[in-house]
């Protein structure tokens, strides 16, 4: 599937995979990335980056847990830039704990 001028859009965008995911979507010639994660201001530091790769880029803060504000937020999304061709979930959370107890050789 080629992905030039489709909507992508990119959950997590704000950091990590799904931010370098995005950019990889810019690069190879996406017309709109929809970015999705908790954090506006990160995501708008996103925005402004494929905004330099010639990419339209829309910021949709919202927290993927609350399931009735994605809804929401998505079919808005939906009736503002119309469908979206290739759906990226990246959103995750990271807990890190030691792998074994402080007793174990190796722990910290």
């Amino acid at each position: 599937m080629t992905i030039h001028n489709k909507t992508a859009l990119v959950t997590g965008a704000s950091r990590g995979i799904g931010r370098a995911i995005a950019h990889a979507l810019a690069l190879q010639g996406a017309k709109r990335i929809l970015l999705v994660a908790r954090h506006r201001q990160r995501l708008e530091v996103v925005a402004a980056e494929l905004a330099q790769l010639g990419t339209e880029a829309i910021v949709l803060p919202v927290d993927l847990t609350d399931a009735v504000r994605v809804n929401v937020v998505i079919a808005q999304a939906w009736q503002q830039y119309g469908p979206v061709h290739l759906l990226v979930n990246c959103a995750g959370v990271a807990i890190r704990l030691p792998f074994c107890k402080p007793s174990c050789p190796g722990a910290i």
